[in-house]
């Protein structure tokens, strides 16, 4: 198999709210960099909104979407159990050129996963975006899931601008080795320490460093 397709890194964080645009205002008034549209998740009740973080890496702003009605399920990464106002760092993704191979990856870390399924949304400029998903069974938020653009597929933080950049990410778990045996397995370095389950990203902004927490 080809090294591009045996490769990992962070895509994006997600930063959640059940109001999301109270998020982005509140996103736009703290870093100076206004978030910009995303789309809806058909049929999961979610929308999202998005900030560039580099040309490979963005910030994901995800509340429910009043426009849906109620999906059958729950909404993705736990956004229905936020119960604060405050918004929360949810989880975070990593962007992998071979979603199976990731997976294998993962299950030879002792993490299962999801099999994996495909998503779509339509940009404002009605673009199709297409991915699949992979999302571990452990870790709760410590353990990114997995994400593989379609092929064809433009990343979305190539059509942003990049005024703010993701300068550390920290990881805190009850059981930290089964978080690093899972990011080393893709080759990814993120400091996981041992603590109550918690992330921690620090985001360098025009109006200067944010700190977002789960």
């Amino acid at each position: 198999m080809e090294e591009s397709r045996q490769s990992a890194g962070i895509d994006h964080l997600v930063l959640g709210s059940r109001d999301l645009v109270a998020l982005s205002q509140w996103w736009s008034k703290l870093s100076g960099d206004p978030a910009v549209a995303g789309g809806a998740h058909t049929g999961r009740g979610t929308r999202n909104e998005l900030v560039g973080l580099g040309p490979a890496t963005y910030l994901e702003l995800i509340g429910p979407d009043p426009e849906q009605a109620e999906p059958d399920g729950p909404r993705p990464f736990g956004v229905d159990l936020i119960q604060t106002s405050e918004p929360v760092l949810l989880t975070f993704a990593l962007a992998v050129g071979d979603i199976d191979w990731a997976r294998e990856c993962y299950r030879g870390a002792g993490v299962e996963t999801t099999p994996a399924f495909a998503m779509e949304r339509v940009t404002p400029s009605g673009n199709v975006l297409a991915w699949r998903l992979s999302m571990p069974d452990a870790g709760s938020g410590t353990i990114p899931f997995l994400i593989e653009w379609a092929e064809g597929t433009t990343h979305p933080a190539r059509a942003m601008t990049h005024k703010s950049r993701l300068t550390d990410l920290r990881l805190s778990h009850p059981d930290p080795q089964l978080t690093r045996d899972a990011l080393a397995a893709l080759s990814v370095d993120v400091r996981t320490v041992a603590g109550p389950l918690g992330l921690l990203a620090s985001i360098e902004t025009p109006n200067g460093k944010v700190n977002l927490r789960s």
